[in-house]
């Protein structure tokens, strides 16, 4: 339990070194919240009451799908996981340590999205907390299980963007 605890800090703070993993994770879905927030409350005013959610789904989307597959395919390419392997890291670790810190990085995001949308833009917050907590998170999982799939059948860093 604690190889899988160091590995998973390990991959939570590549995620916020490396360049990619931030932009996908963190600044994109954030900056195109701002924007949208910013321009399609003016336009459309009842964008506001599905603000909120649709940001958290567009979040969840843009980190696991666009941006879990690509470092997996790189690790693979790399040889990285063959070491993993050799030093006998179990598989079932190699795939759902990366799916959990990107989705431990989505559910931050989506925090950021919930506490400020009412504020900022005047958006609607959840009603029943519990039950939007429990959608997203399955919503996060789901996807997230979809981007290992992707970075999975991937046959090279390139390929990884099509599939995306």
């Amino acid at each position: 339990m604690t190889a899988f605890a160091q590995h998973f800090v390990f991959e939570f703070k590549t995620g916020l070194r490396n360049p990619n993993q931030l932009l996908l994770n963190y600044l994109f879905p954030l900056g195109f919240y701002a924007l949208m927030g910013l321009v399609m409350t003016q336009i459309n005013p009842g964008f506001a009451e599905t603000m909120v959610p649709a940001m958290v789904v567009f979040a969840i989307m843009a980190s696991t799908i666009l941006g879990l597959p690509s470092p997996l395919v790189e690790a693979r390419e790399a040889g990285i996981f063959r070491s993993y392997k050799i030093n006998g890291v179990p598989a079932l670790s190699i795939l759902t340590i990366p799916m959990l810190t990107t989705i431990f990085h989505v559910l931050i995001t989506s925090a950021i999205i919930v506490l400020t949308g009412p504020a900022l833009f005047k958006g609607i917050a959840p009603i029943h907390w519990g039950a939007f907590a429990l959608v997203a998170l399955v919503t996060a999982f789901a996807c997230g299980a979809f981007g290992a799939l992707i970075g999975v059948i991937s046959a090279s860093s390139q390929a990884t963007v099509l599939w995306s």
